[in-house]
């Protein structure tokens, strides 16, 4: 094989790897919203929109841990949740709306849906994992901002891994004020 065949050959083989990892972030709002050092997140239970019936959690646990890490205040009430839901209370009406008045410091509701969290079934079965985020404003239902992550991974890769990449991505994306 003569260096020009090795040449191609590699950047074919470097250009298949670079564009079977691939993470794509899209947000809605470029407004910016509050000063985070001043923003306290409620995060509800994401809906689920996948045959996994954790993805909804697996996510949310992770997408918290990237807000955490990027110094938002999270409120965490699984205590006013589960009581809240007992009465049969949903939505932003509901269950966390009642949690918001009871909990005067909480700013922002994060609502959140899985819509791909799982294994491909192709011949890699790679890992690929897709979320949309909403903040909502609990007094007035109003969204104030809105982003989707994607991410597929390649070789070894997990799906807690690439979830974690797609929550830090889209966390550190949010347009915060100064």
């Amino acid at each position: 094989m003569n260096m020009k065949n090795l040449k191609l050959l590699l950047l074919t083989a470097i250009a298949v790897l670079i564009s079977s990892c691939v993470t794509l972030v899209h947000e809605g709002s470029h407004s910016r919203l509050p000063v985070k050092d001043i923003v306290v997140v409620l995060m509800p239970p994401f809906r689920n929109a996948t045959t996994y019936e954790n993805a909804g959690i697996a996510v949310r646990e992770t997408v918290g841990s990237a807000f955490y890490k990027h110094g938002v205040k999270l409120y965490q009430t699984e205590k006013d949740i589960l009581e809240n839901e007992k009465k049969g209370a949903a939505g932003i009406d509901g269950v966390y709306s009642a949690v918001v008045k009871t909990n005067p410091d909480v700013t922002h509701l994060l609502i959140g849906t899985v819509h791909e969290y799982k294994y491909k079934t192709d011949l890699n079965g790679d890992p690929v994992v897709g979320f949309t985020l909403r903040l909502v404003d609990p007094k007035t239902g109003a969204t104030q901002w809105q982003g989707t992550a994607s991410h597929t991974g390649v070789g070894f890769s997990s799906l807690s891994s690439i979830t974690q990449h797609a929550s830090n991505k889209i966390v550190y994306g949010i347009p915060w004020g100064e």
